[in-house]
């Protein structure tokens, strides 16, 4: 078999989920969203050398029992181990930027498939 050589690799995946609501379950007509995702994929490509920004369809149950179904952008880079572990301060700040700014109760940082919610 043919040994591959590549450029570099990337072993880690990062992610915020951008929601589309405010204040937990109200429309998003301030373009709060699009102002985040534009900055996260802004952000990533600078730590870690370019980003994807897609769309998916989100539920969860908020704090009063009612199930809040939304529109997120998921921001996803690939990045090294090392790259994540320099800017996870940063990355927590704008997750939490994300949440006071947008009223929500939490922000998910995924990381290598494991979900944080900041």
């Amino acid at each position: 078999m043919k040994q591959l050589k590549f450029k570099f690799d990337l072993d880690c995946k990062a992610a915020i989920y951008v929601p589309s609501t405010v204040a937990v379950n109200q429309e998003d007509s301030e373009g709060l969203q699009e102002k985040f995702t534009r900055e996260v994929l802004s952000l990533f490509s600078r730590w870690f050398g370019g980003a994807t920004a897609t769309d998916a369809l989100g539920g969860w149950v908020s704090g009063g029992a009612e199930l809040v179904v939304e529109k997120v952008k998921i921001v996803y880079a690939f990045c090294t181990k090392e790259a994540f572990s320099n800017h996870l301060d940063e990355l927590l700040e704008i997750c939490e930027r994300i949440k006071r700014d947008m009223g929500q109760d939490a922000v998910t940082l995924e990381y290598n498939g494991q979900v944080k919610f900041v």
